[in-house]
């Protein structure tokens, strides 16, 4: 502290000094301004009367001796003359009292042999510049002030109740925390239990709205096959196969056991015209059925979806306006590996319609074909799905012997048509079909039954030897 204080006195002290110095600068200055001025014009008056005969004597002596004054060295000469001319009379003037300059002024002067000089007066202004400041350290040991007390002059009492007041408030700073986070704790409960009783509280209209939403009733049914599905599982989880002895009664068991019956109260009534299982998904089993007399109101055709290891209702409904006569999956003709999109159903209708259903669509059908001369106008009791290197395509033939070639995704009109006639019925050529089916790994030809018992061979498409249609000598 005692270094750092006369660092201070002695910067005020130049501080000071400085201002003093630049006072003293500008009362200086104030007292040359105000000093008697001779005029210019008057000094170089006298200076011409005091020198001015020896000038010109000196000026005719040297034009005597040298006549011509044009060479140099006659100027160098003449020019050093002058200077000790000027220079004599600057001396003159400088020794003069005053009385002799104004007796010099008063008598007369001779005509000046060159233009009188001109002097000025100028000002002098003085600029002060404070020097840079030098800033020097030094290492010293820092300490909090002279008023800091000293550590060996406590005693053991003040080091006792300092070490009490520290751990005091430890304990209290502690204690605030742990009050903070139980407070914290205590108020997150609060909001749950608020948020939960808020949850829970639902008007009548509120528990109607939900129950009766679509969307509430999906979820219902798609959690409850689910469970079902997983309920319905026949296998004995606790089996120990370590420990368990042989079933002498299994090998009695009849071959042929029913299992399941598939019944619900939409197919109530109905009698079943077709079953078809799906070559993706070997659980799944479609089933085509009539009408029902009972129930006017209701859809004339239906199809079931069912499920075996869901017993209790079927996966899928499908509505139709005519009965539904046959039924197949889509993915696939019979025997063959999937070729189209499983989740497509084709049915054949009492009406001669061809319909198409999707699982992921409602219970209407999706596609149909029209009810036109191009296409059925007689019931179609053949339907078979073939698989083709380009593309899945149906294969429908009516009763009155008229077999179409469909695509599945235009149902707008068929793709081919081929007349079934047998020239050797004695009334009419016309074939009564009821039912068909493909050879294995044989698309162009298939083999069709009839309604008077016979079973006839019919090439799709004209071969060597062979013509399309049906073969009345291959029955």
């Amino acid at each position: 502290m005692d270094h750092r204080k006369e660092e201070l006195e002695k910067k005020r002290a130049k501080l000071a000094e400085l201002r003093r110095q630049r006072e003293e600068r500008k009362r200086q200055a104030q007292q040359t301004q105000e000093a008697p001025r001779l005029d210019a014009i008057d000094i170089n008056d006298l200076v011409n009367s005091l020198v001015g005969d020896r000038a010109r004597s000196d000026s005719s002596a040297t034009n005597m001796n040298s006549p011509d004054m044009s060479t140099p060295l006659s100027r160098e000469a003449s020019v050093s003359g002058r200077e000790r001319a000027g220079t004599a009379a600057d001396l003159a003037a400088r020794a003069t009292s005053p009385a002799q300059m104004q007796a010099a002024a008063a008598s007369p002067q001779p005509p000046a042999s060159r233009p009188p000089h001109v002097f000025s007066t100028s000002e002098l202004v003085v600029f002060d510049f404070a020097p840079r400041e030098r800033v020097t350290y030094n290492k010293e040991v820092q300490t909090a002030g002279d008023d800091a007390p000293d550590a060996a002059m406590l005693t053991e009492a003040e080091v006792a109740r300092r070490v009490a007041e520290l751990r005091e408030r430890d304990e209290r700073a502690a204690r605030a925390r742990e009050e903070d986070r139980a407070r914290r704790d205590a108020e997150a409960v609060e909001r749950d239990a608020q948020r939960e009783a808020e949850a829970r509280r639902l008007t009548a209209a509120q528990r109607g709205s939900i129950l009766g939403s679509a969307a509430f009733a999906g979820f219902i049914d798609r959690a409850a096959r689910v469970v079902e599905r997983a309920l319905d599982v026949d296998y004995d989880v606790t089996v120990d196969y370590a420990r368990a002895a042989p079933d002498a009664a299994g090998d009695a068991r009849p071959q042929l056991a029913l299992v399941a019956a598939l019944a619900d109260e939409r197919v109530r009534g109905r009698a079943v015209m077709d079953i078809a299982w799906s070559p993706r998904f070997p659980e799944l089993v479609a089933v085509a059925y009539s009408r029902n007399a009972a129930a006017p109101n209701a859809p004339d055709g239906l199809v079931a979806v069912w499920n075996a290891r869901a017993r209790s209702r079927p996966e899928f409904v499908f509505t139709a306006p005519s009965e539904v006569l046959q039924v197949a999956f889509a993915g696939a003709a019979d025997g063959a590996a999937p070729a189209a999109d499983p989740h497509l159903l084709v049915g054949a209708t009492y009406s001669g319609q061809l319909l198409l259903w999707d699982m992921r669509a409602k219970a209407l059908p999706v596609l149909r074909t029209p009810l036109t001369a191009a296409g059925h106008t007689h019931p179609v009791f053949a339907l078979s799905v073939v698989a083709s290197a380009a593309a899945p395509h149906v294969v429908s033939v009516s009763s009155d012997g008229l077999a179409c070639t469909w695509q599945l995704d235009m149902l707008a009109q068929p793709h081919d048509t081929l007349e079934l006639a047998n020239a050797a019925h004695a009334r009419t050529d016309e074939v009564s079909v009821t039912c068909m089916d493909f050879a294995a790994d044989e698309p162009a030809a298939f083999v069709v039954g009839t309604a008077e018992g016979a079973a006839y061979a019919v090439n799709r498409y004209d071969r060597a030897g062979c013509k399309a249609g049906l073969n009345a000598h291959d029955a």
